[in-house]
């Protein structure tokens, strides 16, 4: 085999390991912070818990993850601290029409230990008909440019939000966990989850504590 041969499949071996490590979900292999229970691994896993989004059984139209970017090395690339995707579980209860509803992941900053509305980024949409009663792995894409760096040590919200109107028989799921044993594999501030309330506040998620699952790629 030559030298050539050997650098190629290296390159490809690489580029698999990157892949694998951030769970498959960022653009340039890199993990600005997440939470899936087992360092490294990709989503879906076992869907344990869940947090409602639309549902009327569970407060509001939206839920809510709460993290912290880590330093990184110094000098950092500012690029590196900006989000280009957000990777979370949803499955779906009941059904929607095909391109009559929309889910949408925002990044905002923080306010008393909750979402303060401000949308430092906005993903593109994600029409919920075309999730599985499966709990399977989203990922919601940045618009390339929006935002600026995230600050290491500042507390953010992952938050995703539905537009469609509350109901116990047709919303989307958020899995996540209530076990505390279960550190962040990246980031920091483990929070409990929350979930908006029908008048626009957020309350503690609806099987208490919970930490919901989410991979941020940059």
């Amino acid at each position: 085999m030559t030298f050539k041969s050997i650098l190629g499949l290296s390159s490809i071996f690489l580029c698999f390991f990157l892949i694998a490590c951030s769970g498959g979900n960022s653009r340039n292999g890199c993990v600005l912070a997440s939470y899936t229970r087992t360092p490294n691994s990709a989503m879906p896993i076992s869907k344990s818990q869940y947090v409602g989004v639309g549902s009327s059984l569970q407060f509001g139209p939206s839920a809510a993850q709460s993290f912290q970017v880590l330093p990184g090395p110094s000098p950092s690339p500012s690029s590196l601290s900006i989000p280009v995707s957000a990777t979370v579980q949803l499955s779906l209860v009941g059904s929607f029409s095909t391109g009559t509803q929309t889910l949408v992941a925002t990044i905002e900053g923080d306010a008393g230990g909750s979402p303060n509305n401000t949308r430092l980024f906005t993903s593109s949409n994600v029409d919920p008909s075309t999730l599985s009663s499966t709990a399977t792995a989203v990922t919601f894409n940045f618009p390339s440019g929006s935002g600026t760096s995230l600050a290491p040590n500042t507390t953010y919200w992952l938050r995703i939000i539905g537009s469609f109107p509350l109901s116990s028989s047709h919303y989307v799921t958020w899995s996540g966990s209530n076990d505390q044993n279960y550190p962040y594999q990246l980031g920091g501030a483990n929070f409990s989850a929350k979930s908006e309330t029908t008048t626009s506040t957020f309350t503690t998620s609806y099987m208490g504590v919970m930490f919901l699952y989410f991979l941020l790629g940059c």
